[in-house]
């Protein structure tokens, strides 16, 4: 199903997938309108539901319902991600729907950073277009996708917004606070520029970015280090770390980067020297390999040099690593979803602060 629109002085451009993995994906491509080049792409965003997810959700794997819903919330995604302006330039944002995350809860978070976040996307809007603002959608659903909360909690907090005179209905027939039919006022933007020095809660997806990025001093936030075997739990890994706006050292997210590199030397330097933490995931095929021991030694030196904890581990079995003690804390993929992991990533990461 492809579908071009305008939104916010962009063009998203929508198309699916063609994969063999057992699902389904759809891309949204965001450009500037008239861009000719892609280094003048602005982001990408991505969807991808496994095929148990949608047997869970659905009841089947193939239907025109499923197509059209997945690049319904594609597209909201990208346009609330626009909106807010939580894009690197050129960076593609992935999320993986399984059976894992269609039975997590969503969890209210703080409702300073619901309003702060909806009078910063109608101020981005505004901005963008200054003297039709008044007649331009907030993309709702996008918005409670990206920040992760029920859209119970972004309505009382639009109500509060209208209360305090910081924001207003729009008079386009059909909209109103509960669909995006809403503009930020001269008070929200005074209101807003208020809070621009008061520190964030964290919450989920790239809102996280923002407090990483601020205190983040190395290339990579953190890096995994696995065996080819282990390949598949190590790439679940990796897309929930980047869902939360981590910056992840993968090498399937690196073919480019590591294409013509002495891998030898190149590798050293990202476990030893690239990243606040690494990430290990210990196994009887990490103990044989050759070059996950040249990882790990390049970690294990930083860990020494600095006498602080760099590594963390995570095991599949139990077999023993040299030179990692026993005494070293782990969580073990037998008691720990790949999502729990994520966030416990995401909370040491915070707590560097």
């Amino acid at each position: 199903m492809n579908r071009d629109i305008k939104y916010q002085g962009a063009i998203l451009m929508g198309s699916g997938e063609a994969t063999n993995r057992d699902g389904k994906g759809y891309w949204v491509v965001v450009e500037p309108e008239g861009a000719q080049l892609k280094s003048e792409r602005l982001f990408t965003e991505y969807t991808f539901i496994t095929g148990t997810a949608m047997l869970m959700k659905y009841g089947n794997r193939v239907t025109e319902l499923i197509i059209k819903e997945l690049a319904d919330y594609t597209f909201a995604k990208a346009k609330a991600r626009l909106a807010l302006g939580l894009f690197e330039p050129q960076r593609e944002y992935k999320q993986e729907i399984s059976s894992a995350t269609l039975k997590e809860e969503i969890k209210p978070i703080d409702d300073n950073i619901i309003q702060r976040s909806v009078l910063k996307a109608l101020l981005n809007i505004r901005k963008k277009n200054p003297t039709n603002y008044q007649y331009e959608e907030l993309d709702v659903d996008g918005l409670c996708d990206i920040l992760a909360i029920p859209k119970t909690q972004y309505l009382y907090n639009a109500t509060i917004l209208l209360e305090e005179n910081l924001i207003e209905e729009c008079e386009i027939e059909g909209l109103d606070y509960t669909n995006g039919g809403i503009f930020i006022k001269s008070n929200g933007i005074k209101f807003l520029e208020s809070l621009k020095d008061i520190e964030t809660e964290p919450v989920k997806d790239d809102t996280m970015q923002i407090q990483i990025d601020e205190i983040s001093e190395h290339e990579y936030d953190i890096v995994i280090s696995f065996a080819g075997e282990d390949r598949e739990f190590a790439e679940k890994l990796a897309l929930e770390l980047q869902n939360r706006g981590i910056k992840v050292f993968y090498d399937a997210f690196e073919k480019a980067e590591l294409w013509g590199k002495n891998l030898y030397d190149h590798l050293s330097y990202i476990y030893g020297k690239a990243a606040r933490y690494c990430i290990m995931i210990l196994s009887k095929n990490y103990a044989a390999k050759t070059w996950t021991n040249h990882e790990r030694k390049s970690a294990q030196a930083r860990a020494f040099r600095e006498k602080n904890e760099y590594i963390l581990p995570i095991r599949i079995d139990d077999t023993e690593i040299p030179g990692l003690p026993e005494t070293v804390g782990y969580v073990s993929i037998k008691d720990t979803s790949v999502s729990v992991i994520a966030d416990l990533a995401y909370k040491k990461l915070i707590k560097l602060s």
